[in-house]
């Protein structure tokens, strides 16, 4: 975009940070180079959030690659400096893998039809109800807050006590109710792929 890039990261959240520190690094030496600029290039920190599931992958990658039409400047599947073209099979930028959301949908046809969907104006636009499918993230006070009440304990790190089938019920539900897998495993001790495979 005109001040701002999307990136959709499959990684370990442990690297994200080291990579986009290099990446802004490289790039800012890069720019100040060319265009013999000094000082900061960056305004703000990175802007990162968790994608758990399926549907909201979906989601995001159709804001992303809507977002110049959003804002005005092209048509989502025309926009230079995105990887649509990638998915439409146009060209292959040596970056984009698009496996993943064409096996989900089903083949280039489908990816087609869920980027062109018409809005439904009872809810909303796309865009609209994809930004607000962004959860609220909790603080670890709330989020223990929720654990305590769900599990009814003063206790986090009892769901560690519980069997299988409880701990997983207890762990599903508190996913439902907006709790990311990192903070769940910090809080209560269970690993993390336990807590992501809990349905």
């Amino acid at each position: 975009m005109d001040n701002h890039v999307h990136l959709l990261i499959k990684a370990s959240t442990d690297l994200i940070p080291l990579f986009l520190k290099r990446l802004e690094v490289s790039y800012a030496s890069y720019f100040n180079g060319t265009k013999e600029h000094v000082g900061h290039l960056f305004q703000n920190r990175y802007k990162s959030e968790p994608v758990t599931d399926s549907s909201y992958y979906l989601s995001v990658l159709r804001y992303i690659l809507r977002n110049p039409e959003a804002a005005g400047m092209c048509r989502w599947n025309r926009y230079r400096y995105s990887s649509a073209q990638t998915y439409l099979g146009e060209k292959d930028d040596g970056l984009t893998d698009t496996s993943m959301a064409l096996d989900m949908l089903g083949s280039r046809v489908e990816f087609i039809r869920f980027m062109q969907k018409n809005d439904d104006p009872a809810e909303g636009s796309i865009l609209e109800a994809d930004s607000k499918a962004r959860h609220k993230i909790l603080t670890d006070t709330e989020a223990s807050d929720i654990i305590r009440k769900i599990c009814r304990t003063s206790d986090t790190l009892e769901i560690t006590t519980m069997d299988n089938a409880a701990r997983n019920d207890v762990l599903s539900r508190l996913k439902k109710e907006g709790l990311s897998v990192r903070q769940i495993e910090r809080l209560t001790g269970v690993s993390r792929s336990v807590v992501q495979r809990a349905n």
